[in-house]
């Protein structure tokens, strides 16, 4: 029998406050779960789990001489991903390719505590010198905004975080365009699309992923009330919820185009070399292939061979735990390329 999950309210049987925007998908949550006390061990929850994440090489030491803490605050890992929100998944990735070490915290851990903006990922370190940090006495710096993250750590340590430095200024401009538009445009062609504009979707894979290790099913209404409306306002506010089902999918599909054209037979997206570039394209490609959704633009992105090796080389070498994953999805794109080939021939 599974350890049976309780809920304590403090005051409110719910509050919960989501910010979609900058690329992220961010919530808090003041409803805490705790496994009740009983003699069997309980299931390990990934959404209040934190975890040390290993990536080669120690950190160098702080201006004061400690240890140097990176504490990265995500949203959800899935299925093996580090996270299902793309721009936590790019971080992680990020700080993976830097090589250097870090803890996780999921949304369950920290409750956005630290971030008066309500929004993932952002990170507390003391690598950054701590002027005009947080207010904590740990000697952290908060830090929200994954690009401005990023930017902070390059500019604290260049040697460790620069990613980017073999780029002519021609290409470091291309790969900013590249980003602008996996963090600005796809991510509400694709994620948004997939996960939250489509209800059949929503309630079929959205809810449960988001919200079953969270929450009891019982209060799940609570995120129809609140989470789903703020985030379908926010896609009309942005312009690609007023397009319609086959204008999104157009749009998607050029995206689509212009990523495996910029890709081509590179290793990488800007050659033989990785950059912070491919942090995002991992972390927002990633996020189309993940999980049990099953819609259109995910299906164009399966159908695309170059942009599903490229994932699949990203997470051998950064995340070889995602291997078994993905084969399963290479299946399905296989599958979905043959049943094109036995569709019948309609311009004759």
């Amino acid at each position: 029998m599974a350890t049976q999950q309780t809920v304590q309210i403090p005051l409110l049987p719910l509050f919960a406050a989501v910010v979609v925007g900058g690329g992220s998908v961010a919530w808090a949550l003041s409803a805490k779960s705790s496994a009740s006390k009983q003699n069997k061990p309980s299931k390990m929850n990934p959404f209040t789990t934190t975890f040390d994440v290993k990536s080669g090489d120690a950190l160098p030491k702080s201006a004061d001489g400690k240890p140097c803490r990176i504490e990265l605050y995500g949203f959800l890992p899935i299925e093996g991903w580090a996270d299902v929100s793309p721009a936590c998944l790019k971080l992680a990735t990020y700080l993976k390719m830097c090589k250097v070490d870090y803890k996780y915290l999921p949304a369950g851990a920290h409750n956005c505590k630290h971030s008066n903006r309500a929004k993932m990922p952002y990170v507390r370190t003391n690598i950054i010198s701590t002027a005009g940090n947080d207010g904590d006495k740990d000697g952290l710096t908060t830090i929200m905004d994954s690009n401005i993250i990023m930017h902070k750590l390059q500019t604290a340590d260049p040697k460790t975080f620069v990613l980017d430095g073999h780029l002519t200024p021609q290409e470091a401009a291309i790969a900013t365009a590249f980003r602008v538009m996996f963090e600005e445009s796809f991510y509400w062609t694709c994620i948004v699309a997939t996960r939250w504009n489509d209800k059949e979707q929503y309630n079929k894979t959205t809810k449960p992923t988001y919200f079953s290790d969270a929450l009891p099913r019982f209060m799940w209404f609570f995120f129809d009330m609140i989470v789903r409306p703020k985030i379908l306002r926010d896609s009309k506010g942005q312009g690609t919820g007023l397009m319609t089902d086959d204008e999104i999918l157009l749009r998607a599909q050029k995206e689509l185009d212009a990523m495996s054209t910029q890709l081509g037979t590179n290793a990488y997206f800007m050659g033989d070399r990785f950059c912070s570039l491919d942090a995002t394209a991992f972390g927002y490609l990633g996020a189309a292939i993940q999980g049990d959704w099953e819609h259109p633009i995910k299906d164009e992105v399966l159908k695309r061979d170059n942009l599903v090796k490229y994932v699949e080389r990203m997470s051998k070498e950064f995340w070889p735990e995602l291997a078994s994953k993905l084969e399963q999805e290479q299946g399905k794109k296989e599958d979905l390329q043959k049943e094109d080939s036995q569709k019948p021939d309609t311009a004759k």
